[in-house]
């Protein structure tokens, strides 16, 4: 009997879980939202996150700078800004679990205490924000995509039960 119960849990078990990978922004389509924001060289709201600056905004004034797990802003304009509102980056691949900060070197004010992100999108508060000439702020963002067990697993555990069928037999 402890056989019988022990293999059916661990079906259960196989069945019911899958593992969660880390997982790389790079090659995402993203739409973009924000005060004067656009692509490299257009004023394309979206851009496919690769090797390179994606967006600039407040007419060139900052950089967005994206690549497989971290968004880098800077600038060399614009010194002590602030009420632009929020940027919003949306349509990640994958589901987003943390957005941390990295480094900062000359950023302040809400961009820094009101972070804000959920499953597939990030929100930066510029309604309060500063920075000095030369700034550059780093942020890590964490993403994960579920992947499931492979159907070896399902095999393996129809063997347990079987076996714990046949062992309740003899």
């Amino acid at each position: 009997m402890k056989t019988r119960n022990l293999a059916g849990l661990l079906l259960a078990g196989l069945l019911a879980s899958s593992t969660v990978s880390n997982a790389s922004m790079l090659g995402d389509t993203i739409i973009a939202s924000g005060n004067d924001i656009g692509s490299l060289g257009s004023s394309n709201k979206w851009a496919v996150i690769g090797h390179g600056v994606e967006f600039l905004g407040i007419s060139g004034g900052l950089v967005f700078d994206f690549d497989e797990n971290a968004l880098t802003i800077t600038g060399d304009s614009l010194a002590g800004w602030h009420g632009y509102g929020d940027f919003v980056f949306s349509g990640f691949d994958d589901t987003i679990t943390g957005f941390t900060i990295a480094s900062n070197t000359g950023f302040a004010g809400s961009i820094l205490n009101n972070l804000r992100f959920d499953e597939h999108s990030i929100t930066l508060d510029m309604s309060g924000a500063t920075r000095s000439l030369g700034s550059s702020l780093v942020f890590n963002i964490a993403t994960a995509t579920p992947v499931p067990l492979p159907s070896s697993a399902l095999l393996l555990g129809t063997g347990l039960l079987g076996v714990a069928t046949f062992k309740r037999k003899i």
